[in-house]
């Protein structure tokens, strides 16, 4: 018989319980997506070879809202600001001022981009853009980051689509919006 050292109870069951942490921890995925934002005279730091110095976004969200009473719409649509969040660079300081004394952006784009293949999905073009509100917040943990709320005149949206393998897009679908006549707005293709 071999001498076997003794272990309390606990220790025994601790492989058991780094696997199966191992096993509940979800994977992160490696981000799908890349966000950039170019504003007129405000320039950001990406590196990226179809975005130099755009300014690199964390996250953006956006909603159109059309009231409806019995089942019809009614009065005008309204569309929210787009929020944009970042990490604070050297755009900073000009997006701060350009907040503070209402200075009026005559155009503003964001491209969302397939980290992988780089294809261009999404593409929002706005006019006459205002910043309404500009936060930042931060901790011990991460860089600070900000929040900004961008106001327009006049939205445009494309969105790409792509076959596998092929780097131009097969479709690209637009909408054109005034928010200034809630109606639509002329169509331009680059």
């Amino acid at each position: 018989m071999h001498a076997m050292t003794a272990h309390p109870p606990i220790l025994r069951l601790a492989p058991l319980a780094l696997l199966a942490l191992a096993m509940l921890t979800p994977m992160l995925p490696a981000a799908e997506m890349e966000y950039y934002m170019k504003m007129s005279d405000v320039d950001g730091e990406s590196v990226d070879d179809g975005h130099k110095d755009w300014i690199v976004l964390l996250s953006f969200s956006h909603a159109i809202n059309k009231r409806v009473e019995d089942f019809v719409t009614t009065g005008r649509s309204t569309f929210t600001p787009i929020v944009v969040t970042k990490i604070v660079d050297r755009s900073s300081p000009l997006l701060m001022r350009a907040t503070a004394g209402g200075k009026l952006l005559p155009a503003v784009q964001i491209e969302a981009v397939n980290a992988k293949t780089q294809q261009t999905y999404l593409r929002y073009e706005m006019k006459n853009v205002l910043i309404s509100n500009w936060s930042t917040s931060g901790n011990a943990d991460i860089q600070p980051t900000e929040q900004l709320f961008l106001n327009f005149e006049e939205i445009k949206v494309i969105y790409h689509r792509y076959t596998l393998g092929s780097p131009d897009p097969v479709e690209s679908v637009e909408m054109g919006w005034s928010v200034i006549d809630d109606a639509e707005a002329p169509r331009k293709t680059e």
